[in-house]
């Protein structure tokens, strides 16, 4: 039985997920995307996540390059059920199109955690994966991601973290501790 079946075969309580109080002064002041805001990390500068396609509910923030030339990326979304499947997913599915886009752009991943907690009153699985990148200049680089999603209403607000180890070490958390600033704003 894997964890995701454990994780989801009972109906106990989750364990709720908080910003760490010391990496909350790395954070900046609170920004909305959609109904929602949240204090993106202080060192990084928000985008479009579809310059194309811009949207009040889809931005990522982005960082400075390392020395590896990998830039570290957040993203935070709220993705209406209609845009999904038409109806509301178990949080395992929801999840699996971010697990399966990670897989297709990098080799030798694997799942380095998975569990299920809250945020606010919202439930949210949770994800830590590994895997190597091959960039543009043909140079390869070890890539850590954290993805968070979960159901609010009608639609899914999710997460993702993105950045080269061993720098993910410490930027991931203080991306999960973005994550966990979330409040609903408007209804």
């Amino acid at each position: 039985m894997s964890l995701l079946s454990r994780l989801f075969g009972g109906k106990s309580a989750r364990a709720a997920w908080t910003a760490d109080p010391e990496l909350s002064t790395q954070l900046g002041e609170a920004e909305t995307f959609g109904a929602y805001r949240i204090r993106p990390a202080a060192a990084m500068t928000r985008r479009d996540l579809d310059p194309q396609h811009p949207s009040a509910d889809r931005f990522m923030y982005v960082g400075t390059a390392h020395a590896d030339n990998y830039t570290p990326i957040f993203s935070a979304s709220f993705t209406p059920i209609a845009e999904q499947t038409g109806k509301k997913a178990d949080l395992q599915s929801l999840i699996a199109p971010a697990l399966r886009s990670f897989k297709s752009h990098h080799t030798d991943t694997a799942i380095l955690s998975e569990d299920v907690g809250t945020i606010g009153s919202l439930e949210f699985i949770r994800v830590t994966i590994q895997g190597t990148r091959t960039m543009n200049s043909g140079k390869q680089v070890e890539v850590r991601s954290i993805f968070l999603s979960g159901w609010d209403g009608d639609g899914c607000v999710s997460f993702a973290g993105q950045d080269s180890v061993p720098y993910a070490d410490e930027s991931l958390k203080l991306m999960e501790a973005s994550a966990c600033t979330l409040e609903r704003v408007a209804a």
